[in-house]
């Protein structure tokens, strides 16, 4: 809970920069204008020279800050809030499941217990996050939806997958604890993707085929470390 606390506050800040940095730039060239309108009193600083180098710098910047602050304040709206706080519960929910199933299918010989208790425990968050998510989040109760979810899912689960098999494989740090450090950046993920993506009124045709992509390089990539361990 502590660090989903921490990454949101980190957030929270970025979204503050970016709007401190935008209304400083709006203020300095207000700043210019106002000693513009008085070159006669500062003649060294309006030369048509840095007139023109101003407004160029001001122009490059100001667009991109813009765009930046009304992307930030969509994503990271009251309604973000009110995911943090579904997937914090969604997260405990979804690691227990995982924790119990990969300590039971570890006492199976012969099969990856990682993949299967990522599986089944994808499977039942998909039915549970959908339902938590669309109701409580995104306000949407259409079951029509569940498509879109579950390749949604499908993706983050092997990004999921292929990041605990990182952290087991080059940090030799165990599937338990590496599972709650993924949970974060795979949830963030998440939202981006539901709110995008899944429950979004238009879905482009790019972003379907974009999501079919990385579906497909996923998957050649998890066949391709199976064939060769």
């Amino acid at each position: 809970m502590y660090i989903v606390c921490f990454s949101f506050e980190k957030i929270t800040c970025l979204k503050s920069v970016a709007n401190v940095a935008y209304f400083s730039i709006q203020k300095a060239a207000d700043f210019f204008l106002f000693f513009d309108g008085n070159r006669a009193t500062f003649p060294a600083l309006f030369s048509a020279k840095n007139h023109a180098a101003f407004f160029t710098i001001f122009a490059a910047f100001s667009k991109p800050m813009e765009k930046l602050r009304l992307f930030l304040n969509q994503v990271f709206s009251v309604q973000f809030i009110r995911f943090v706080l579904v997937a914090m519960l969604n997260t405990a929910v979804g690691w227990g499941v995982f924790a119990l199933l990969r300590f039971l299918f570890g006492m199976v010989p012969g099969i990856d217990p990682l993949f299967f208790a990522n599986l089944f425990g994808t499977v039942f968050s998909v039915l549970f996050n959908f339902k938590t998510y669309g109701t409580l989040v995104f306000r949407n109760k259409s079951k029509r939806l569940i498509f879109k979810f579950i390749l949604s899912y499908t993706v983050t689960f092997f990004i999921n997958y292929f990041s605990i098999r990182m952290f087991k494989d080059y940090l030799d740090i165990n599937n338990y604890i590496a599972a709650a450090v993924v949970a974060i950046p795979v949830g963030l993920l998440n939202y981006l993707l539901n709110k995008f993506f899944v429950f979004s009124k238009i879905t482009k045709r790019l972003f379907w085929a974009l999501m079919y992509l990385v579906l497909t390089v996923e998957l050649v990539a998890f066949i391709v470390l199976k064939v060769c361990g």
